[in-house]
């Protein structure tokens, strides 16, 4: 399948009101983005319970399939085979993505996250669909991430692969032209879509397509 420009990484933790998880505001959000054509979502959630995380995620599959928005889950095979997932998104030190291809299939999406240059072209000889590329700007979405590698960085990485290049961590709207002009095919997004309104949600995918239709995508 041909990637859209906006990957919403839909985070459940970021709508939290206290100790409590409002999933209700959670779920509505998601409906909002992919009204405004949304297309491209992942499921990552690191605090979850295995039981609530698969309830949560049923009711993504369900929202996504109603919408006509693809869904990744991340690092969980076994969650998006129960839940018909269409593919997954791999860390470094997760699943093998051999195996993961052997047990998902062809025709699923597989998504690797790369922190240095090393790292993209390894993952270029792997059976991956793209691979996420960070974090770019400092997040607070993710504890303990790796140290930030800036624009520049994937400047670098598109001289030597041709996959899809997400670039994620700390996005935000005035730096996707430029993120664009370095060489990324699109941007990941967690916090700054978080209560995004679908006219949000539609002005971020204009402005990458159009970013993207520049240089000649």
């Amino acid at each position: 399948m041909a990637l859209p420009p906006l990957y919403l990484i839909a985070d459940p933790n970021l709508y939290k009101k206290g100790v409590t998880l409002d999933l209700h505001s959670f779920f509505e959000g998601l409906r909002e983005a992919i009204s405004g054509g949304l297309k491209f979502v992942q499921y990552r959630d690191k605090s979850r319970a295995r039981g609530e995380m698969f309830q949560i995620a049923k009711q993504i599959r369900e929202i996504t399939n109603t919408g006509g928005a693809h869904l990744i889950i991340n690092d969980e095979i076994d969650l998006a085979l129960a839940v018909k997932a269409d593919g997954v998104h791999l860390g470094q030190d997760d699943f093998p993505v051999k195996m993961a291809r052997q047990l998902l299939g062809k025709t699923a999406v597989i998504g690797l996250s790369t922190h240095n240059l090393a790292q993209a072209c390894e993952a270029a000889t792997q059976t991956i669909d793209y691979i996420g590329f960070g974090p770019i700007f400092s997040t607070t979405t993710k504890k303990d991430h790796d140290p930030t590698v800036g624009i520049s960085k994937i400047v670098a990485i598109r001289k030597q692969i041709s996959l899809p290049i997400y670039a994620i961590g700390g996005i935000q709207f005035p730096a996707l032209q430029n993120i664009i002009n370095a060489g990324a095919s699109g941007v990941a997004v967690a916090s700054a879509l978080k209560d995004a309104t679908r006219d949000t949600i539609s002005l971020w995918q204009e402005t990458l397509k159009n970013a993207l239709k520049k240089r000649g995508i």
